[in-house]
């Protein structure tokens, strides 16, 4: 509050961004060092509680207050986002997007984002999570207590044949 104050003080507010992101998941080894409350997981898990993470944003100039998506987006996307912003040429071959699209309703894509933690691999699209074996909807079930890949076989072995393809274009 008192950043933003500030901010507001310069008579700058509506020209100003201002982001506020945190890492992924609380470190549950340290002592009070987060906990990620309803969902499962932390620092190092790749359940929601180790891999989402809060975005919350102001800037007048761009989107209304209040707005929100339930679309993915990455701390990977936040310097072509920005580089975008400010009409910056970003090099080719980023791992992030300009998510600017995102917020003002004009994309309409459907994006899977992966992730690796040892052996284990991971992918999200939409509102389902391929952790593993397990299949996850973290929209219907944010705390990722039902395992659906034996119900949605299809679905399972798709977002599995997707997250091998991406992990081998990674190499």
């Amino acid at each position: 509050g008192e950043v933003l104050a500030a901010i507001d003080r310069t008579g700058r507010r509506d020209s100003t961004l201002v982001i506020f992101v945190a890492d992924n998941g609380p470190d549950e080894t340290v002592s009070s060092a987060g906990d990620s409350g309803y969902l499962r997981g932390a620092k190092h898990s790749l359940y929601e509680g180790g891999v989402r993470v809060p975005c919350v944003m102001r800037y007048p100039n761009m989107f209304e207050p209040n707005t929100t998506t339930s679309k993915v987006v990455s701390a990977l996307d936040l310097f072509p986002t920005l580089a975008g912003l400010a009409g910056a040429e970003t090099p080719g071959g980023l791992d992030g997007m300009d998510f600017i699209d995102i917020l003002d309703g004009t994309n309409q894509q459907q994006r899977s984002l992966i992730w690796r933690q040892g052996a284990t691999r991971s992918i999200r699209r939409g509102d389902w999570k391929l952790i593993g074996k397990q299949l996850f909807n973290v929209v219907s079930d944010v705390s990722e207590t039902t395992d659906r890949a034996a119900d949605l076989p299809g679905l399972a072995a798709a977002l599995k044949a997707d997250r091998e393809r991406l992990f081998a274009e990674m190499k």
